[in-house]
């Protein structure tokens, strides 16, 4: 089960610390990517997101004042672990850094776990590939203060974000 969590424990490496809220008008448009040394497919406003940066088995997006992010990470799934498995595997993780899980839930390659860490509100979703061989993670996070803003972003990313194979 260890060797399947690289990818989960890479994005939360990443998880950074807080900053002041970000994102004042919405996103006029969504740039579509299709990153194939990671294996996966999405899209994202480049307005909030204007930073970008790659590291080992990731990307990091962020907005101008670093308050708000996103990271996109992949990693081998060697030991089929299904998506309700690294679902609860995620939820533990967080709650024993005492943060607070308000949603939680898989299907047959996909799970997400959404929560709140202090002031932050943080979407995780992870996706297998067709095969069940690798696992890509796409973690947004942002102040709770910016939900209204987020909430569409959140879900359009989210919808848009799968594994290429």
């Amino acid at each position: 089960m260890r060797c399947c969590l690289l990818a989960i424990l890479l994005c939360l490496v990443a998880y950074g610390a807080r900053a002041a809220p970000c994102g004042a008008s919405p996103p006029e448009r969504y740039q579509s990517f299709r990153d194939t040394r990671l294996g996966v497919d999405g899209e994202y406003p480049p307005s909030v997101f204007p930073n970008a940066q790659e590291y080992g088995d990731g990307r990091k997006f962020t907005s101008p004042d670093g308050a708000c992010r996103f990271h996109l990470t992949t990693g081998e799934n060697q030991l089929s672990a299904t998506a309700k498995d690294i679902e609860k595997l995620s939820e533990q993780y967080y709650r024993d850094k005492g943060i607070s899980i308000a949603y939680g839930r898989a299907a047959d390659r996909w799970y997400v776990v959404s929560g709140i860490d202090g002031s932050d509100i943080f979407y995780e979703k992870g996706v297998l590939s067709r095969d069940g061989k690798r696992i890509a993670v796409l973690l947004i996070q942002y102040p709770a203060a910016s939900k209204a803003f987020f909430d569409p972003i959140v879900t359009r990313m989210s919808h848009a974000f799968w594994t290429v194979g």
